[in-house]
């Protein structure tokens, strides 16, 4: 270029002007080949956009260039779900593999739906590849944009599908009330009323406050049957949702003649009983009592109600009378059983053990296949080892041999009862005290090594090894990272079921952690396959490891894999998929916040919840550690975050860390209790299910400086039984993963700690 304008230079200066403009055009030309060649760079892979993925990084992710990978595409489209960009999600080119083309149409769908575009969400068809949950999505959208265009009969003809298909949806309630709008439009009276009633007798949540409304703007409230209105009472009840039951009983109470409002008062009784208002429900009982007009059903039910409110206030020497009364009248075998059950745990809490073993002997004898076989051989043998134990203290005597026997006969069989076996470790260990007791030192210790051979991982090897509950109190090295084992390696078998689309897609969605998709695909593809051989179950079991969806993996675990207690070793495979590490990473951060043992975490929230999320109980507790909406309330205010609706509950984080604050609070309220130090687990783990007023009673009125006696006599069965699950699950999450960190942690620090 410099020579050619040098040559024209000597021509003249109009020459060199033109020359010093066709250089800059011929430098601008390169600079911009230059960049074409920097934009003409790859196309993004699916691996590179599914890092995108695992990142939540879904703006970047929607504005990467369209791919030529069908995943790849996919996971752009989802990214543009992601963030409402519905235009975008419809514009894009179709994806043609058909390996993932029906989840492309779903969003499309969805999108479709999203901006009201109703003709487009009829139009776009998926196929039949998609899951069952993505289907429900797909054909609910559907039945509203045929709603939407006032399409009545299509509509009602897709509502009537929706339900058919999918009668366990969660959107049931509100297909039924689509459907009896329409039904009405369509001026079928009859069927609109009718869906009305159904979803006011059987939803309990706020969505059936609208069928209550209709039934009453339309005068159909009074063909509703007293039934149907005492049912649903009976559901708001056990879901704990007190004041709205009460509410619209009294508000029915009105509107009837006095037969039925003395039904009516049953059912109000009732939630007082179960609102803990027991001295209420008493009066209530004994005033409907004194009516000589009541009928004779109703004041065997109200006798029953009057008793068992004595029985919770510790009136039982009142109960005693009233339960005599009950049981000289025609009851079913159940409520006889229920009798002598209650009147036998009565006595135990007396310490009246000669009454409690007639009771229980009773009821062993007279209901040999009874609800209660388990419970009736256990309690007669504890009430036996309790009035000798007591007995020979006070009095200095021998103990009464035959009994002893007769006792450690019970216990012998109590294994091989059909629900016996879950309870092999506690009666070795009672038989072992039951031989101590006739000084039988030899027999004993016999037992016992039995016991810690057979059942190392029970609660019951902890009470003959108290030094190993360490377990229980924090160390710093147990929040050590390498407590988490590594993600299981994909497990590689050679079936021909791995070949399948399903099984495809579920690990292109599990590279890029969209979980739910990835859950979904693994249902249809057990649901496909089954299990039919161990390489099969191994993989699917790693694959829900990997997904961290661990509620299904114990559940699929219980279903597929043989396990036992009973000689368990802390490096079995099979015993990390029914104890896996969920959520390690936060439940390792709240336990070095709060200084708690993690494994004691563990072992309170598998109990708990079984690492369900989501999971609401009947009495309302939320989440993962199972905390009630009020105390979750609470935490948050002492840890000055903002309010916290039960809803934020069911995040797991929050949960965890919530729930780990509440033991170490539960641990500082203990600590100012003068317990044995042996206690101290123990009584925390009994607070987290009973509360600290009742264990604070429990220490006074039990008085004994022995961890086996007093676990052994909480009075509430749910908490005596809940602290030796937790503690036992606890221990097992130890041995599983605890022993190797202590390793680490000795080697790092060369000792032992």
């Amino acid at each position: 270029m410099r020579q050619i304008c040098l040559k024209m230079g000597s021509v003249g200066l109009g020459n060199m002007r033109r020359c010093f403009i066709m250089g800059i055009f011929v430098s601008l030309s390169f600079r911009l080949l230059e960049t074409w060649a920097d934009d003409t760079s790859p196309l993004p892979t699916a691996e590179s956009l599914a890092q995108k993925a695992r990142a939540g990084d879904w703006k970047s992710l929607a504005k990467a260039d369209w791919p030529s990978e069908p995943f790849a595409q996919l996971l752009i489209q989802r990214a543009r779900y992601e963030l409402q960009n519905w235009d975008q999600v419809l514009a894009a080119p179709p994806i043609e593999d058909p390996l993932f083309s029906d989840y492309d149409l779903y969003l499309r769908v969805l999108a479709a739906f999203a901006r009201s575009d109703h003709e487009k969400t009829l139009e776009l068809q998926p196929g039949d590849s998609l899951p069952t949950r993505l289907q429900e999505d797909v054909t609910y959208a559907k039945a509203q944009s045929l709603a939407a265009l006032k399409k009545w009969i299509e509509a009602k003809a897709a509502f009537r599908n929706f339900l058919s298909r999918f009668p366990r949806s969660s959107r049931k309630t509100e297909a039924q009330l689509e459907l009896a709008s329409i039904e009405w439009e369509l001026e079928n009276h009859y069927e609109a009323l009718q869906l009305y009633r159904e979803v006011y007798e059987n939803d309990i949540s706020s969505r059936a406050d609208t069928a209550l409304h209709e039934l009453q703007q339309r005068g159909a409230l009074e063909s509703v049957s007293l039934d149907t209105h005492l049912s649903r009472a009976d559901r708001l009840r056990r879901a704990a949702l007190f004041e709205k039951g009460v509410r619209e009983l009294t508000q029915l109470r009105r509107r009837l003649e006095a037969p039925e409002q003395r039904r009516i008062d049953l059912a109000l009784a009732n939630f007082e009983f179960a609102r803990r208002h027991y001295q209420r429900s008493e009066a209530l009982a004994r005033s409907a009592l004194s009516n000589e007009e009541l009928d004779e059903s109703l004041r065997l039910d109200w006798h029953q109600l009057l008793a068992f409110s004595l029985v919770r206030q510790g009136k039982y020497d009142l109960a005693r009378v009233e339960y005599a009364q009950i049981l000289e009248k025609r009851l079913s075998p159940r409520d006889r059983q229920v009798i002598l059950f209650r009147l036998g745990l009565m006595a135990v809490d007396d310490q009246n053990f000669e009454a409690a073993r007639e009771n229980f002997q009773k009821l062993r004898e007279g209901f040999p296949n009874g609800i209660y076989q388990e419970s009736s051989h256990w309690f007669e043998a504890w009430s036996i080892f309790q009035k000798n134990r007591l007995k020979s203290a006070q009095e200095d005597v021998g103990v009464n041999r035959a009994e002893i026997n007769h006792a450690t006969r019970l216990l012998d069989r109590l294994p091989r009862l059909p629900e016996g076996e879950r309870l092999s470790a506690q009666a070795l260990y009672w038989k072992s005290e039951l031989e101590n007791l006739a000084n039988e030192k030899t027999k004993a210790e016999r037992t016992r090594q039995k016991l810690l051979s057979d059942w190392q991982a029970s609660f019951h090897s902890l009470l003959v090894r108290p030094e190993k509950m360490r377990f229980s109190v924090y160390q710093p090295h147990f929040v050590n990272p390498k407590l988490i084992e590594p993600e299981p390696q994909k497990y590689r078998v050679a079936d021909p079921a791995f070949q399948q689309p399903g099984w495809k897609r579920l690990e292109a969605f599990v590279s890029a952690q969209l979980s739910s998709w990835a859950q979904h695909e693994l249902q249809v593809f057990l649901t496909q396959t089954g299990s039919k051989n161990q390489g099969l179950r191994n993989a699917v079991a790693r694959r829900l490891q990997s997904l961290g969806d661990w509620s299904d993996l114990i559940r699929y675990a219980q279903n597929n894999f043989p396990f036992n207690l009973k000689g368990l070793q802390p490096e079995d495979p099979i015993a990390r998929l029914f104890y896996p590490q969920a959520y390690a990473e936060d439940i390792l951060a709240a336990a070095a916040e709060f200084e708690v043992s993690p494994f004691l975490i563990w072992g309170v929230m598998r109990e708990e919840s079984r690492f369900q999320s989501d999971v609401i109980s009947p009495a309302g507790a939320v989440g993962l550690m199972q905390l009630m909406p009020n105390l979750g309330s609470q935490i948050a205010r002492s840890l000055r975050e903002g309010r916290v609706e039960r809803l934020g509950l069911t995040d797991p984080k929050k949960n965890i860390r919530y729930g780990t604050y509440h033991l170490r609070e539960l641990f500082q309220q203990v600590d100012r209790l003068q317990v044995p130090p042996e206690f101290r687990t123990a009584l925390v783990v009994a607070s987290y299910n009973a509360g600290i007023g009742p264990v604070r009673r429990w220490i006074r009125e039990l008085n004994t400086d022995r961890l086996d006696l007093f676990v052994e006599s909480i009075p509430f069965t749910e908490t005596r039984n809940y602290v030796k699950r937790v503690l036992q699950s606890a221990y097992i999450y130890y041995l599983l993963y605890g022993e190797r960190v202590k390793e680490i942690a000795n080697s790092s620090q060369g000792g032992e700690l």
